[in-house]
This record gives C-alpha cells, sequence and structure tokens, in this order.
C-alpha cells in the first residue's frame, strides 16, 4: 500500500508520449532528437531527479496552450481546469470536427494547422523553454529543478524562516499521479517554475482487523505553529519537521491507543521522554519552562510521579504489546 500511494506514474505520458515520438520522427533538430530520445527510453515515473518528466509536463503546457489559446483568449475566457480530457478525446481523434477546429490556430488565417503541427510547435516551445531556464546542456535539466513545492507562511514575505521549506525544493508526481504532486498548466506563461499547488493533504494505511497500533499515516508539512499552555509563544516542533518525511511519501506511526511515557509521540519510550520532564521538572502552568505534555498525571506539577510513568514503560515500543 506504501508502493501504491507513492506511485509516481503518469498515465497521460504513456498515451501521449508514443503520439510525440511518432509526430516527431522526421524532425531534424538534433536537440529535438535529444529530447525524443529522452522521452522514447522513459518508463513514465515521474521522479524529481529525471529529466523526461520535465519534457513531457512541459510540452503538455505548451500543447494546451498552442491548442486552447487562440480559441478562448479573444472571448475573455479562462481554460477550466482538466483540459486533459477533450485534449485527449482530441488527440486520439484528430479527424473529429471539433478537434480540427480546436487545432487550427485562429491568428493564422492563411493556413490551416493540423494535429501534428500543434504537437510540434509544443515540442520546440517546451525545449526552448527549458533551456531558457536551465541551459542547453540537457545533462543539467532535472525536473526537481523547475517542478517544486513551497509551503508559504501567511508572514514569510517578511520571515522566510516560516516558509516550509524556506526556499522552493524539488518534488515528484504531477497532478495525474497517486503521488501528487500536481502544478498548474499555464504557469510557462508567467513564471520560471511549475509550482506544485495540490496534493495529498493526509494518506493512511489502516489495519482494521487486528492490530490498530500498526497503522501508518503520512501529514504534510505546516502543524500548527504555537505550542498552547505555555506562558511564552513557543513554535510547535512539529511546524515544520514532517515535510521531508511528506515529500519522501515516509510515514509515522497512527497511535490508536496511548502509549504510555512517550511524551514526544514518536513511538517509542526513551531518553527522549526522561528529558522532556527533566526540563520541566518541578514547574506548573504559567511558569515559563511548563510543559503540559510532561504532566502525565494531570495533576499540574510535573515530578517524580510523573518520571516513575515513564521509568515503568521505558523500552516500550508503540508496535509492541502494552
Amino acid at each position: 500500500m506504501i508502493a501504491i500511494q507513492g506511485d509516481s506514474l503518469s498515465i497521460p505520458a504513456k498515451i501521449f508520449v508514443p503520439i510525440i515520438n511518432e509526430t516527431m520522427a522526421g524532425d531534424t533538430n538534433t536537440t529535438i532528437q535529444d529530447a525524443l530520445e529522452i522521452l522514447n527510453a522513459w518508463n513514465f515515473t515521474e521522479l524529481r531527479n529525471m529529466v523526461a518528466p520535465l519534457i513531457f509536463e512541459v510540452w503538455y503546457d505548451y500543447y494546451e496552450q498552442n491548442t486552447f489559446f487562440d480559441n478562448f483568449e479573444s472571448f475573455g475566457l479562462s481554460r477550466f481546469p482538466n483540459m486533459i480530457i477533450p485534449l485527449r478525446y482530441m488527440t486520439e481523434n484528430p479527424g473529429d470536427p471539433y478537434s480540427a477546429v480546436l487545432f487550427d490556430d485562429q491568428n493564422t488565417s492563411l493556413v490551416t494547422e493540423t494535429m501534428s503541427d500543434i504537437i510540434n510547435a509544443s515540442v520546440h516551445d517546451a525545449v526552448n523553454w527549458i533551456a531558457s531556464q536551465l541551459g542547453s546542456n540537457m545533462s543539467n535539466w532535472q525536473y526537481g529543478k523547475l517542478h517544486v513545492v513551497h509551503f508559504n507562511h501567511p508572514m514569510g514575505a517578511f520571515m522566510s524562516y516560516l516558509n516550509v521549506p524556506e526556499t522552493p525544493v524539488g518534488c515528484d508526481g504531477s497532478a495525474y499521479t497517486v503521488d501528487p504532486g500536481g502544478h498548474y498548466h499555464k504557469l510557462v506563461v508567467t513564471k520560471t517554475y511549475l509550482f506544485v499547488e495540490s496534493g495529498a493533504s493526509y494518506r493512511g494505511i489502516y489495519e482494521c482487523k487486528e492490530k490498530w497500533d500498526t497503522s501508518l499515516i503520512l501529514v504534510p508539512p505546516g502543524e500548527s505553529g504555537f505550542v498552547t499552555g505555555l506562558l511564552s509563544p513557543t513554535f510547535d516542533p512539529h511546524c515544520s519537521d514532517t515535510f521531508l518525511m511528506w515529500l519522501n511519501n515516509q510515514y509515522t506511526p497512527c497511535l490508536f491507543i496511548l502509549l504510555e511515557g512517550d511524551i514526544n509521540y514518536d513511538g517509542v519510550v526513551n531518553i527522549l521522554d526522561i528529558l522532556i520532564i527533566a526540563v520541566a521538572f518541578g514547574t506548573e502552568p504559567g511558569d515559563p519552562k511548563w510543559d503540559p505534555r510532561a504532566d502525565l498525571d494531570k495533576n499540574n506539577i510535573i515530578n517524580i510521579l510523573d518520571v516513575l510513568k515513564v521509568a515503568v514503560h521505558f523500552g516500550e515500543l508503540w508496535d509492541s504489546p502494552h
């Protein structure tokens, strides 16, 4: 199930790439042929360290733009989401009267463009645009250099350290993969990045029959910013520490049964839990070092009784009998 939820296989790429290669086979431009060779050898997974998904996604952006822009823009209409649905039909049925009308560029009255013309123009546009961003050497091209994710804090423009991460980083997937990293198509018109703006907000793998505590979850970054119950505002340690896990499809335990003594909820009772009590030892609500997590018996004072609760369960794991 982890592998399924992290699947970055692009079905649109499996559909369109063979058509691209067939259409562009006669192009003598060496740069275009190099790009086609990369696409032809691709397994259609959209990983951040690959070149092929970058070529494909930027090609698709231009293919959509070059097909529909001239038809909608003059009327002040925006292209609706999921244009891939009619575009797939048109590509697989280029002889359809509606397909022929939409593929023809309305701005060239003396020429009637076909699907092949639009595919060809879009490949050239894509290669030129990527080269303008990353240089002409394709060995320097990577999907994750332009397909990036960045969670902006409302105050991030003034305090960049609040953003998760501080600067954009490469991300796998696309809008049409199970591992979603959907970016806004049409970005090639206005920006220099394919910014990821959609993805799973929460994923879970649940064992519903016997051991509920073997369940796993994957949460996005950007949890609550402040720890409550403290005299002075303190940023929650989990405000950003889940980002790399989210980015790399890693999971954390989902504990349905409380593991007594696991103060930091990392799935094990160990010295880290003792340290949390030690820092707050002797404090009461309102004290600067008061930490409500360490008050295990909920008597509003952190003392030896809380230490004993951790000691009794020391070494226990979230998936062990307890």
